[in-house]
């Protein structure tokens, strides 16, 4: 039976978040002090999200389709801008790009440390073995993830959903299966549903195993078909609650390159296992994180028994600390000889853990690929998170016991203490080891408004698209660049035609420009010069940039910019008299006005990606869309001189908001409901 602790008061969640904001300032201070990570996917990935997104907030806007990322992508579907996750709307709305992604990454270490502490003590123990407990989930999980932004979002918000689900389990009270509903939801809107999907799993393994070893804890007599089906139910409104987000993105699925209909493209679901050898590094860490070795050598050589598949030592990292490692396994082999047992909840969650490090591993993966979800999402080492967990709650019951032996400031309580403060900087120096991500002083996001390409392409004429080194990285002046790099993207860029291969980025831009021109790239920006000699290229910039040399660490070498001399640009007419002339009126993320005038019409090419959702009207009219080459935006219009409207209105977006609505509105409804009937049932009581 699982022994009950009292519910944490106000001043144990004050003291709860000031442990929790002081680890930050220990593990992040030079973030607290306005310096930035770099590394990893930090600025080909996440800072062109979250640039164009903050200028869209600055202008009043929230995108649903991001224009800069080769010929466009849905910026709502594709998730990981968390496009309406509420901490994003107010911090990237109110202060700049950098201190916006740190306060957002700290905020949510303190979210995940407090969770983690109350659901502990709801576990049965004390201050100080929940306190352990959270160290070893957050610091022990997180940090060297910290280049992964989701990871903490979505992370952050599992033992939340775990302790509000055994509150619902114990009161039955439809409070807390609403707020269970509506953390759920939010933890969606972050977007990579990844660790959301892992929650869901352990949610549901976890209420099994409530129901097996602690039933004299169950809400009232109320049977147990019906306590699975109303969390259930709580469960899909909160599904329902983020639907606004995962609609969209179940839309992109289908034409993305995790589809099954883009055979070029090979998605493992098990890249990012753990190698069973590596699961030694809970007590072994030096033999992994070896300093002066290229990240990730040590993992990469492991090969004993492991799962034919790529990782890293990111993905593939497990580590709770070696003190609370030694706690955890003296904790297992006292009972030989007399010792502490665990009590029966406990051992269901060492199960739970022991699965998932299984899982980890990538060796069920044969069988679980072919059930929903576990074949969509890469990354099986993910599901060590559930294994920390474990290993801190399973630590902290061991130190539970020996601080409730003490009397008074002992040698036991001051042991306690030492383990934390040793742990705390065991656990800060493995973050640094095993990790792509670096702490600067001043991380090149800081520049972006002293840079001089930005300054350089916004006085070109038309609307440059440029194809430049390091996919995305240039949208961060605000250009258009291609290649791109997704984590779920339209198909056409995986494997459609404008894919670009291993072999097209070793051959380089120039013996592709006619390709180019045809994709509406403007201009090239190269890393070395040009032979004058090159046809069909105008030099118009050579120098440093105060962004991109920061970003790219090309401190000693200048860029250069060229001109493709004839690309047609975004806006072109094919029609049959060579008159024919288009211009862009006004080009937004969401909608684009064309003035066409040609005397016997044609078809007006718009050179932005064709996706669902994207509607045109010829003079306030709707007018048809057509296809063109597959990928470009189309419609036909007659002669003469005509306004030609694009818009970008997803239905899905629409289906989602509704659905998301109508979840909410069921959840107040609910409560509403069930405080006006103990109303009437007290007032005829009387």
């Amino acid at each position: 039976m699982q022994p009950d602790s009292p519910r944490p008061r106000f001043p144990e969640w004050l003291l709860a978040i000031g442990i929790g904001l002081g680890l930050t300032w220990v593990f992040w201070s030079q973030l607290w002090l306005g310096g930035g990570l770099i590394g990893g996917d930090l600025y080909p990935y996440y800072f062109p999200q979250k640039t164009f997104y903050a200028d869209q907030l600055a202008d009043g806007r929230v995108p649903l389709w991001n224009p800069l990322v080769g010929l466009g992508y849905p910026s709502l579907a594709e998730s990981q801008t968390g496009v309406f996750y509420p901490a994003h709307l107010l911090l990237y709305g109110t202060f700049d790009v950098n201190t916006a992604y740190n306060v957002v990454q700290l905020l949510h270490y303190v979210i995940a440390f407090v969770g983690c502490w109350m659901l502990v003590r709801q576990q049965g123990l004390r201050v100080p073995g929940a306190a352990l407990a959270a160290l070893v989930y957050v610091y022990g999980w997180f940090p060297s993830r910290i280049c992964l932004e989701w990871a903490v979002l979505t992370g952050a918000w599992l033992p939340w959903l775990i302790w509000l689900a055994e509150r619902w389990l114990r009161s039955g009270g439809i409070g807390n299966g609403v707020v269970l509903s509506l953390i759920l939801g939010l933890a969606l809107l972050a977007g990579h549903f990844h660790l959301i999907f892992v929650t869901s799993v352990l949610l549901v393994c976890y209420v099994l195993m409530r129901m097996v070893l602690a039933r004299s804890q169950e809400a009232g007599n109320v049977p147990a078909w019906r306590r699975l089906v109303l969390l259930g139910a709580f469960v899909a409104l909160g599904y329902g609650a983020g639907a606004v987000q995962l609609v969209p993105t179940w839309e992109l699925t289908r034409d993305s390159q995790r589809a099954d209909s883009i055979p070029s493209e090979e998605y493992d679901p098990a890249y990012g296992h753990i190698p069973p050898a590596a699961l030694s590094q809970v007590v072994a860490p030096w033999l992994w994180y070896v300093p002066n070795l290229f990240p990730g050598y040590s993992i990469q050589q492991s090969t004993w028994l492991s799962y034919p598949a790529a990782t890293n030592d990111v993905e593939a990292h497990l580590y709770f600390g070696l003190l609370p490692a030694l706690v955890l396994l003296y904790g297992l082999l006292s009972p030989l000889w007399g010792g502490r047992r665990y009590p029966p909840h406990l051992l269901g969650w060492a199960v739970l853990g022991l699965l998932a490090a299984i899982y980890a591993t990538g060796w069920l993966l044969p069988v679980a690929r072919h059930l929903p979800g576990f074949g969509f999402f890469r990354g099986p080492g993910r599901y060590g998170i559930v294994t920390t967990l474990t290993a801190g709650l399973l630590a902290g019951w061991i130190v539970d016991g020996a601080w409730r032996r003490g009397v008074g400031l002992d040698w036991r309580k001051l042991g306690v203490i030492v383990l934390f403060g040793v742990t705390v900087a065991d656990l800060w120096l493995v973050s640094r080891l095993a990790t792509y991500a670096t702490i600067v002083p001043e991380p090149p996001i800081e520049f972006r408004q002293q840079s001089d390409l930005a300054r350089v392409l916004s006085h070109e004429p038309g609307h440059p698209r440029v194809y430049a080194p390091a996919p995305n990285l240039l949208t961060l002046t605000g250009a258009a660049a291609t290649p791109v790099y997704l984590g779920l993207g339209p198909s056409a860029y995986f494997g459609g035609p404008l894919t670009f291969t291993a072999e097209d980025r070793d051959a380089g831009p120039l013996s592709q420009l006619d390709r180019l021109r045809w994709m509406g790239v403007t201009h090239l920006l190269m890393l070395e010069p040009v032979e004058a000699s090159q046809p069909g290229l105008e030099p118009i910039w050579v120098g440093f940039d105060a962004l991109l040399s920061r970003a790219l660490g090309r401190y000693d070498e200048p860029f250069y910019l060229y001109r493709i001399t004839d690309a047609p640009g975004r806006v072109s007419v094919e029609a049959g008299d060579s008159d024919a002339r288009a211009r862009v009126v006004r080009y937004g993320p969401e909608a684009v006005s064309i003035e066409v005038t040609s005397d016997e019409g044609g078809t007006l090419v718009l050179r932005d990606l064709l996706a669902p959702g994207w509607r045109v009207s010829v003079d306030g009219k709707p007018a048809e869309v057509v296809a063109v080459d597959e990928v470009f935006r189309g419609v036909e219009v007659p002669g003469g001189s005509h306004k030609v409207e694009w818009r970008y209105e997803p239905a899905s977006f629409r289906y989602g908001l509704l659905l998301t609505s109508l979840s909410v509105l069921l959840l107040i409804a609910g409560v509403v409901g069930r405080k006006r009937l103990a109303a009437w049932q007290n007032a005829t009581a009387d």
